[in-house]
């Protein structure tokens, strides 16, 4: 087998385990106090599409019932946005990441922090 090729499949299989590191969101750092995080998991206790896991991640999931039915884009995105930097705001703001997850045809995940949030406003005003 040539370099070039066992450089490539090195590669390939280094990025399929790093993609599975990232999409476990266990496994993301926060700067969220354990007080933060507690005061987290009572108040949003009763919400079903949420969860706050131990590390400090609030995930919101929605998920398609199947049947080909597809998420549209902008929709999702539009609702995660208002979800993590605005409903969730304050918890982001004490070092919490918010996971929107979207699960079925078209789905979408993506991890908000307070630096991405505010490169939202930036965006937008």
């Amino acid at each position: 087998m040539s370099k070039l090729k066992q450089l490539m499949l090195a590669v390939g299989a280094l990025l399929a385990l790093s993609g599975c590191q990232t999409l476990n969101p266990e496994n993301i750092h926060t700067s969220a106090s354990q007080s933060t995080i507690h005061m987290a998991q009572v108040q949003l206790a009763d919400i079903p599409e949420l969860k706050v896991l131990d590390n400090g991640v609030i995930v919101f999931k929605r998920t398609l019932p199947g049947g080909g039915v597809r998420w549209q884009s902008s929709t999702v995105i539009k609702i995660s946005n208002n979800v993590a930097c605005e409903s969730l705001r304050e918890y982001v703001k004490h070092g919490m990441v918010v996971r929107t997850e979207w699960a079925g045809n078209s789905g979408y995940i993506r991890d908000y922090d307070e630096q991405y949030c505010e490169s939202i406003e930036t965006n937008h005003s």
